[in-house]
């Protein structure tokens, strides 16, 4: 069971969205398996649509800094 905060942060690539198993809706499902029935807080959730060939990750960049300024973990 999980414990403390957490920030969550889904991505998808464009072009495979839906094929991998590892789309969005997944990606939801495999956070919450995780924090079920734990003693936690989800405090935000951070979603991106990219092509795996950019390397800059606004969304992503966000989501790690709002856990360094919370203490939060990121899933």
């Amino acid at each position: 069971m999980a414990s403390g905060s957490f920030v969550a942060y889904y991505r998808v690539s464009t072009k495979r969205q839906g094929k991998s198993g590892l789309g969005l809706e997944a990606q939801r499902l495999a956070v919450e398996a995780f924090l079920n029935g734990g003693d936690w807080q989800l405090i935000e959730e951070y979603t991106e649509v990219e092509t795996g060939t950019r390397n800059d990750r606004p969304q992503l960049q966000e989501a790690m800094a709002l856990c360094k300024a919370t203490g939060a973990k990121l899933l």
